[in-house]
């Protein structure tokens, strides 16, 4: 896609795009200085569990139970599961008190 927009005389500002950590990785070094401004946005990031003891025991919960690794779908799902049962939490009840009338 570079060479093509560079064929083209068209240089972008930036270019964000999402993808997986080693994809990233392959593309920065294959473009080099032509990767400047190329930004990515990733959900999970792999290497998070070598340097971060916490990112290392929630992936491991998952691949104890699961058989896999964190990657950018199901982290998806795990943080909005997550969200919700926190959320849920601090409001300190799973269902609307007697006296109001459910939505419902």
């Amino acid at each position: 896609m570079i060479s093509f927009l560079k064929d083209m005389k068209y240089c972008p500002m930036a270019i964000l795009h999402q993808t997986r950590t080693y994809t990233f990785k392959n593309i920065l070094n294959a473009l080099g200085k032509d990767a400047d401004y190329i930004f990515s946005a990733m959900v999970w990031a792999e290497e998070l569990t070598k340097i971060l003891p916490l990112v290392r025991e929630v992936n491991f919960m998952l691949k104890s139970r699961c058989g896999e690794n964190f990657n950018s779908v199901n982290s998806r799902s795990f943080t909005g599961i997550y969200v919700l049962l926190d959320a849920i939490a601090r409001v300190g009840f799973s269902r609307p008190p007697s006296h109001q009338k459910s939505a419902y």
